[in-house]
C-alpha cells in the first residue's frame, strides 16, 4: 500500500495525546504484547472486534508446552487431510464447500509436509521454544498469576510402539531445549496407579515433567486486569476495517491510521496486528495478504467422579483432558469450514466419544461451557511476526496455529524488540526472523 500524505490526521496538539502503540486484537497474543509494551513504558491502546479475551483465548487446553511447539505438518497429515474431506468422524474435518478458498493454503501445507519443510519448520520453532518457560517465569515475577493449572503432562496412546517413538522424540527435544527428560514408559498397573482416571484399556503412557498448564480464562482475565490498572486503554466491540500510513514513515514522524467501523479512526506511530484468525481479513483490506485460515477447535466442561491428577493427552484419540481450577475441560478436533465460530454439535459429540474412550467417570450427558474458537492456522505451521511490507509502522504478530498460549509471551518480547529497533533475541540468542517474515 502506498504512503498517503493527504489523509486526515490529528493536529499537532492532538498528537501529543496519541498512544505509542495500538494493538489490534485482545486475545492471547495481543494481551501478552500489550503487557510487554506497557512494561517497557509505552502508552498502549488495545482494540478488539469483540470483548477482550474472547476468540480462541479462553476455550483452549491451557498448555504451555515447549516440547509441543512443533509444526502440524508432516507426512502422516497428507492422508489425514484427504480423510477429513470425505468424513466428519476423524479429528480433522474439512468442509468440501470450503476447498476452493483453501486451495492456496492446502498447497502450502502439502509443501510443509515434505521432510525438508518439516525440518525447516521445526528448526524455526525451536528458536522460540527456548524461551517459552523463561518468558512465563518473567510474567509471574511481574505479578501475572498463573493459576488453575499444574505441571507435567501424561501422554498416552493405544499403540505402544507409536508411544515409545513419541517418547524418544520428546527426549531428544528435551535435551535440545535443556529441559527435564520425559519419564519412562509406564504400562499396566504402574500406569493406572499413576493416573487412576484412565480406563483399563489404555495400555501405556509417559510423563513429560517440563510441561505446564494454566486456566486460560483466568490467565487472560489477569492480564486484562493488570493492563487496566497500568493505564492501558481498551476499545472493545470495535472492528478495525483498514490500516494506512499518514505522512512519511513511522520512523520519520509518520503515523498509522486505524479505521474503525462506525467510529473515529485511531492514530499511532506503531500498530501491532494480533487479531488471530481475523488478521488475514484485516490485512487483505490493507493491501497485505497473510496465509492464515481459521481452524476451529472445540471444548466443553464435563462433570466427573474421577478427576485426573493432571493434564492427560491421548495421542490416538487426539483429545486432551485438563483439570482447570475445579472443573474438567475436554479439548479436541480441528475443523475447516467457511466460518470462524459456527458451532457444530456433531464435532462436540465426537470429542465426547473419544474422551469417554480413555477416561472413566465422565458424565458426558451433562456437558457445559460448550465452546468453539478459530485457531489461526498457517500452511507452514509458523507464526507470522514482522514488519508489514508497504505499511510503515505496522507489525504483524499472528498465525500461531495451536501454540498461542505457549508462544504468547515469547512473541510479545520479539515484537517489543522490533518496535525498539532491536534485533530480536530469545534466551540470549539472536533469532533468525526470516522464517516468520510477513510474505
Amino acid at each position: 500500500m502506498s504512503v498517503s500524505s493527504g489523509s486526515a490526521r490529528p493536529s499537532t496538539g492532538a498528537r501529543a495525546q496519541l498512544p505509542d502503540v495500538v494493538v489490534v486484537g485482545a486475545g492471547l497474543i495481543g494481551l501478552c504484547t500489550a503487557f510487554e509494551l506497557v512494561r517497557a513504558g509505552m502508552g498502549v491502546t488495545i482494540v478488539d472486534r469483540s470483548a477482550a479475551g474472547s476468540g480462541a483465548s479462553r476455550g483452549n487446553a491451557g498448555e504451555i508446552t515447549p516440547l509441543g511447539v512443533l509444526p502440524l505438518a508432516g507426512p502422516g497429515m497428507i492422508g489425514e487431510m484427504l480423510r477429513g474431506v470425505v468424513s466428519r468422524r476423524g479429528p480433522l474435518s474439512i468442509d468440501p464447500r470450503s476447498i476452493p478458498a483453501l486451495v492456496p493454503f492446502g498447497a502450502g501445507f502439502l509443501r510443509a509436509c515434505l521432510r525438508s519443510g518439516v525440518v525447516r519448520g521445526t528448526d524455526a520453532l525451536t528458536q522460540l521454544a527456548h524461551g517459552v518457560l523463561s518468558s512465563y517465569d518473567e510474567l509471574e515475577a511481574a505479578g501475572v498469576e498463573l493459576e488453575g493449572g499444574g505441571r507435567g503432562f501424561l501422554f498416552t496412546d493405544a499403540d505402544p510402539r507409536r508411544l515409545v517413538a513419541a517418547r524418544e522424540q520428546a527426549a531428544r527435544r528435551a535435551e535440545l531445549l535443556g529441559l527435564e527428560a520425559p519419564g519412562p514408559v509406564l504400562r499396566g498397573g504402574a500406569l493406572h496407579e499413576h493416573e487412576p482416571a484412565l480406563r483399563d484399556s489404555v495400555p501405556c503412557g509417559y510423563v513429560a515433567p517440563s510441561e505446564r498448564y494454566v486456566d486460560p480464562g483466568r490467565f487472560v482475565d489477569g492480564l486484562i486486569g493488570r493492563l487496566r490498572r497500568s493505564g492501558a486503554t481498551f476499545v472493545e466491540h470495535a472492528e478495525v476495517t483498514g490500516l494506512s500510513t499518514v505522512g512519511a514513515s513511522a520512523g520519520t514522524g509518520g503515523l498509522v491510521r486505524a479505521d474503525l467501523a462506525g467510529r473515529d479512526p485511531i492514530f499511532a506511530p506503531r500498530v501491532v496486528v494480533a487479531a488471530g484468525a481475523w488478521s488475514s481479513e484485516l490485512m487483505r483490506r490493507s493491501g497485505v495478504r497473510l496465509p492464515i485460515a481459521p481452524g476451529k477447535g472445540y471444548s466443553f466442561t464435563v462433570p466427573t467422579d474421577a478427576m485426573p491428577r493432571g493434564l492427560v493427552h491421548s495421542a490416538s484419540d487426539r483429545v486432551v483432558a485438563i483439570p482447570l481450577s475445579d472443573r474438567l475441560r475436554i479439548v479436541g478436533v480441528m475443523e475447516f469450514d467457511r466460518s470462524y465460530d459456527a458451532l457444530h454439535p456433531d464435532r462436540l459429540d465426537l470429542v465426547a466419544v473419544r474422551a469417554g474412550g480413555y477416561l472413566r467417570g465422565l458424565d458426558l450427558s451433562a456437558r457445559t461451557e460448550e465452546w468453539v474458537g478459530p485457531r489461526p492456522m498457517t500452511p507452514s505451521g509458523l507464526p507470522i511476526i514482522g514488519e508489514a511490507p508497504g505499511l510503515p509502522g505496522v507489525v504483524v504478530a499472528a498465525g500461531h496455529n495451536m501454540h498461542g498460549l505457549s508462544l504468547g509471551p515469547v512473541t510479545a518480547s520479539i515484537v517489543a524488540q522490533l518496535i525498539r529497533g532491536e534485533d530480536p533475541t530469545i534466551a540470549g540468542a539472536r533469532i533468525d526472523m526470516r522464517p516468520f517474515a510477513v510474505p
